[in-house]
Order: C-alpha cells, then structure tokens, then sequence
C-alpha cells in the first residue's frame, strides 16, 4: 500500500513508550527537500517538545499510527493499522482511490 502526502505533513508510530518516524519514499519532489524530520522540524518551527506533546495527546498514550501537520502544529491518531492512516488521510481531504486498485 502507498500513501502519498504533502511534505508539512509526517506520519508517526507508537508503540511501547516509543515515537518512531515513519520515512516513506517521495517520487515527486520539486524543492528536492530532505525527507528527514530535523529537516521538518526547522523547516515549519516546531519543537521535538511541541512535537511529542502533540503526538502524546493525540493518541492519550495508545499504541498505532499517528499523522502529524508540522506546519499547523495539529496531530491525529489514526489507530493501530496502515489501512487506518490512509482513511484518516481521506477524512482530512487527501487523496484519493487508487485506479489501479478498483479496476481488479
């Protein structure tokens, strides 16, 4: 399953007291940005403090997936499957059905 998403936005996973940064690959980069998070985190002026509390308050401390808008500064929990980050995403008004996918 691919997810594509917009650069201020990163995609988080928790599990056993433990934030980990989910790095995925770009196909289309135009600024030729780093996909790194320190990049991120200077590029929209966010804290790794601000960035943990918002994780953590997000998902009250429950394991899954989480989606962080580092440019807003707001975070989502999207629950404990990939499945859930791609419907998340769609909730939020990004993407769209994979053509490929519905033709079989």
């Amino acid at each position: 399953m691919n997810i594509c998403i917009p650069s201020n936005l990163r995609i988080f996973h928790h599990q056993q007291g433990r934030w980990q940064h989910i790095l995925g690959s770009s196909f289309y980069n135009p600024h030729g940005e780093p996909p790194d998070l320190e990049f991120a985190i200077r590029k929209y002026n966010i804290s790794r403090q601000e960035l943990v509390t918002g994780l953590f308050r997000a998902s009250d401390n429950k394991a899954g997936y989480c989606i962080g808008d580092l440019k807003q500064k707001q975070f989502y929990y999207c629950g404990i499957d990939v499945k859930a980050v791609r419907e998340k995403l769609r909730s939020l008004g990004i993407g769209r059905d994979d053509p490929m996918e519905n033709s079989l």
